[in-house]
Protein backbone atom coordinates (compact mmCIF):
# COMPACT_ATOMS: atom_id res chain seq x y z
CA UNK A 1 0.00 0.00 0.00
CA UNK A 2 1.09 3.11 -0.88
CA UNK A 3 0.04 5.93 1.78
CA UNK A 4 0.21 9.79 0.62
CA UNK A 5 0.16 11.98 4.08
CA UNK A 6 -0.35 16.07 3.07
CA UNK A 7 2.01 17.10 5.61
CA UNK A 8 5.49 16.46 3.80
CA UNK A 9 7.23 18.68 2.06
CA UNK A 10 7.33 17.11 -1.71
CA UNK A 11 4.97 18.84 -4.11
CA UNK A 12 2.38 17.27 -6.40
CA UNK A 13 1.14 18.69 -9.58
CA UNK A 14 -2.50 18.04 -7.64
CA UNK A 15 -1.34 21.10 -5.56
CA UNK A 16 -0.95 18.59 -2.84
CA UNK A 17 1.90 17.93 -0.50
CA UNK A 18 3.11 14.16 0.08
CA UNK A 19 5.05 11.40 1.48
CA UNK A 20 5.33 7.59 1.13
CA UNK A 21 5.00 5.47 4.12
CA UNK A 22 4.93 1.76 4.70
CA UNK A 23 1.95 0.76 6.67
CA UNK A 24 2.68 -2.61 9.04
CA UNK A 25 -0.07 -4.73 8.70
CA UNK A 26 -1.90 -4.28 5.29
CA UNK A 27 -1.71 -6.44 2.73
CA UNK A 28 0.59 -6.94 0.11
CA UNK A 29 -0.49 -7.15 -3.16
CA UNK A 30 1.02 -9.27 -6.09
CA UNK A 31 3.20 -7.89 -8.57
CA UNK A 32 2.01 -5.20 -10.49
CA UNK A 33 -0.49 -3.90 -8.31
CA UNK A 34 -1.03 -1.30 -5.98
CA UNK A 35 -2.87 0.79 -3.43
CA UNK A 36 -3.05 4.47 -3.09
CA UNK A 37 -4.45 5.72 0.21
CA UNK A 38 -4.33 9.56 0.46
CA UNK A 39 -5.70 11.37 4.57
CA UNK A 40 -6.51 14.71 4.30
CA UNK A 41 -6.09 17.34 7.03
CA UNK A 42 -9.36 16.26 8.46
CA UNK A 43 -8.34 12.57 8.96
CA UNK A 44 -10.57 11.76 5.87
CA UNK A 45 -8.64 8.94 3.94
CA UNK A 46 -9.32 8.02 0.08
CA UNK A 47 -8.05 5.00 -1.55
CA UNK A 48 -7.85 4.21 -4.97
CA UNK A 49 -9.78 0.32 -4.65
CA UNK A 50 -12.92 1.46 -3.49
CA UNK A 51 -14.47 0.98 -6.89
CA UNK A 52 -13.67 0.35 -10.21
CA UNK A 53 -10.89 2.71 -11.84
CA UNK A 54 -11.87 4.53 -15.28
CA UNK A 55 -10.21 2.40 -18.46
CA UNK A 56 -7.73 5.35 -18.54
CA UNK A 57 -6.24 4.71 -15.19
CA UNK A 58 -2.71 3.72 -14.92
CA UNK A 59 0.28 2.59 -12.78
CA UNK A 60 3.31 2.58 -14.72
CA UNK A 61 7.07 2.18 -13.59
CA UNK A 62 9.26 4.33 -16.15
CA UNK A 63 12.36 3.78 -14.54
CA UNK A 64 14.43 2.32 -12.25
CA UNK A 65 18.20 2.00 -10.62
CA UNK A 66 19.83 0.78 -7.53
CA UNK A 67 19.65 2.67 -4.39
CA UNK A 68 20.69 2.66 -0.42
CA UNK A 69 19.89 -0.17 1.10
CA UNK A 70 16.80 -0.03 3.68
CA UNK A 71 17.38 0.52 7.72
CA UNK A 72 17.33 -3.75 7.51
CA UNK A 73 20.26 -3.88 4.94
CA UNK A 74 17.45 -5.05 1.86
CA UNK A 75 18.56 -3.76 -1.45
CA UNK A 76 16.44 -0.89 -2.56
CA UNK A 77 15.48 0.38 -5.73
CA UNK A 78 14.35 3.74 -6.66
CA UNK A 79 11.52 3.72 -9.14
CA UNK A 80 10.09 6.49 -11.03
CA UNK A 81 6.35 6.05 -11.30
CA UNK A 82 3.65 7.30 -14.05
CA UNK A 83 0.46 7.45 -12.62
CA UNK A 84 -3.07 8.41 -13.01
CA UNK A 85 -6.48 7.57 -11.09
CA UNK A 86 -9.13 8.07 -8.84
CA UNK A 87 -9.12 7.96 -5.11
CA UNK A 88 -12.53 7.71 -3.40
CA UNK A 89 -13.86 7.98 0.01
CA UNK A 90 -15.11 5.23 1.78
CA UNK A 91 -18.45 4.68 0.80
CA UNK A 92 -17.27 5.66 -2.63
CA UNK A 93 -19.55 8.71 -3.26
CA UNK A 94 -16.60 11.53 -2.98
CA UNK A 95 -13.72 11.32 -5.12
CA UNK A 96 -10.53 13.28 -5.87
CA UNK A 97 -8.35 12.50 -9.14
CA UNK A 98 -4.46 11.85 -8.71
CA UNK A 99 -2.19 12.30 -11.71
CA UNK A 100 1.88 12.64 -11.91
CA UNK A 101 4.40 11.87 -14.37
CA UNK A 102 6.93 11.86 -11.27
CA UNK A 103 6.53 10.25 -8.84
CA UNK A 104 9.73 8.66 -7.13
CA UNK A 105 9.44 5.77 -4.60
CA UNK A 106 12.12 4.10 -2.96
CA UNK A 107 10.95 0.25 -2.57
CA UNK A 108 12.91 -2.47 -1.32
CA UNK A 109 13.30 -5.98 -2.95
CA UNK A 110 14.37 -8.15 0.18
CA UNK A 111 16.06 -11.46 -1.61
CA UNK A 112 16.58 -9.71 -4.48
Amino acid sequence: MIEINPTEVMVCPLGLTYSVTEVPGTPVYPFGMAELVYTNENGLQYKSNVRFQDSDAHFSVLSASSYNPNHLGDPTKLLTLDISCALFDAGGTSQLQFSTSEFRIGASFPGD
